[in-house]
């Protein structure tokens, strides 16, 4: 097995290691019992362009559902703070599937 050296100390280089240093964070494994969770909007925007933001928008949602929910609009600006509007829920909307680098404001 190859090994490489880290701080701390060296490490076995697997499959998925290699793999989340190309892609970091960009698996969510999400279970199917999830009260919030819609996993059909959620599996039909696999293999569609994403950016960063949307994961972030979808992990703030996560953790954050009260929020979104109802309608205190002091909540509403709570969650939305910090959430680029060109960003997409992956759990709650659908990603088009002729989305582009400029709709998802991905510089050149």
């Amino acid at each position: 097995n190859p090994r490489v050296s880290l701080p701390g100390g060296p490490y076995p280089i697997d499959y998925s290691t290699q793999i989340e240093h190309m892609h970091p964070w960009t698996a969510i494994i999400a279970p199917a019992n999830h009260q919030i969770l819609s996993l059909e909007t959620f599996s039909s925007n696999q293999n569609r362009l994403t950016t960063g933001f949307d994961m972030y928008h979808s992990i703030r949602y996560l953790m954050s559902p009260s929020l979104v929910k109802g309608n205190d609009k002091q909540n509403s600006l709570l969650f939305d703070s910090g959430i680029p509007p060109w960003s997409h829920n992956l759990f709650q909307q659908m990603i088009p599937p002729n989305r582009n680098c400029r709709d998802a404001k991905i510089p050149k």
